[in-house]
C-alpha cells in the first residue's frame, strides 16, 4: 500500500501572512490527514471530495442575510419568524421514529415554549466560512425600543404562554454594539433605567469611561447592535 498526505496548510511564511494579514490576532489549527491506499492505482484518490473538509452548514435563519445580499435591512421580527420555520434534517441527523423502527430525515421545529421576565437576544454577527474566510455580518436588524411581541412566536400548545395574565410583549432597556470585525473591535452600551412601576425615556451611552445621555433615542437602533436585552412589561 501507499500512504498519501493531504495538507490545506500554507507552506510558507510568507503565504501565511498574505492569507491571514498583519493585523490577524486570531490562533489557526491545521490538519493534516493522512491514509493508505488498498492500491497503488491514483483512480482512488476520486473519490476523495476535497471540498467536504471546508464545508459549513449554515441555520435557517441565515437565509434572510444571503437573501439580501448582506446589505439590506431585516426587522427582529423576521429574525424570530426565520428561526422557528420548520427544517428538514439532513442526512447526518437523523431521527430515530419509534413507530416505523427507522432513521428518517424528520422536520424539526424550534419554537418558544416559556417567556423568560428578562429576554436576551443575541444577533449572529460573525460568519465562519472556513480557516481563511470569518466576516463580520453588517446587516441591519430593526428592532423595537417598546412594544416586543412574542405571542405570534409561541408553542400553540403551551398554556403558559400568551393568556390574559402572562403577557408576551417586551420593552428593550439595554444594547451591548460592537465595532470592528471579527478577531478585534471596540464594545459600547446603550441602557436605560427600569423597576416596577415601567422604563425610563432616557438613553444613557457607556464608552469605556465616558458616560453620557443619548440625544437621540432612535441612534440605539443600529448596525453595530450585537446583543439586546428586553423586560417583559408587568402583568396588568
Amino acid at each position: 500500500s501507499i500512504t498519501t498526505t493531504l495538507s490545506v496548510a500554507p507552506t510558507g511564511k510568507n503565504t501565511f501572512i498574505e492569507i491571514l494579514g498583519d493585523e490577524c490576532k486570531s490562533s489557526f489549527i491545521f490538519l493534516l490527514l493522512e491514509w493508505s491506499s488498498l492500491t497503488v492505482d491514483n483512480a482512488d484518490l476520486s473519490r476523495i471530495n476535497y471540498n467536504n473538509f471546508e464545508s459549513v452548514t449554515d441555520h435557517s435563519t441565515f437565509s434572510l442575510f444571503q437573501q439580501n445580499n448582506g446589505t439590506k435591512a431585516v426587522t427582529l421580527d423576521e429574525c424570530f419568524t426565520s428561526f422557528t420555520q420548520p427544517e428538514r434534517l439532513d442526512d447526518d441527523n437523523m431521527w430515530y421514529c419509534t413507530h416505523c423502527k427507522e432513521h428518517v430525515r424528520a422536520m424539526k421545529t424550534v419554537c418558544l415554549w416559556r417567556l423568560p421576565n428578562i429576554l436576551v437576544v443575541h444577533l449572529k454577527r460573525f460568519e465562519y466560512r472556513n480557516s481563511f474566510n470569518r466576516e463580520k455580518i453588517g446587516v441591519l436588524v430593526d428592532f423595537p425600543l417598546e412594544g416586543l411581541d412574542l405571542g405570534k412566536h409561541a408553542a400553540s400548545e403551551s398554556p403558559d404562554f400568551v393568556v390574559d395574565v402572562t403577557p408576551a410583549v417586551y420593552d428593550l432597556f439595554g444594547v451591548t454594539n460592537h465595532y470592528g470585525r471579527m478577531g478585534f473591535g471596540h464594545y459600547t452600551a446603550y441602557a436605560r433605567r427600569w423597576d416596577e412601576s415601567g422604563v425610563e425615556d432616557t438613553w444613557i451611552e457607556f464608552d469605556d469611561e465616558n458616560v453620557s445621555p443619548l440625544d437621540t433615542p432612535s441612534n440605539v437602533v443600529s448596525a453595530a447592535a450585537y446583543v439586546l436585552f428586553y423586560k417583559k412589561r408587568d402583568i396588568i
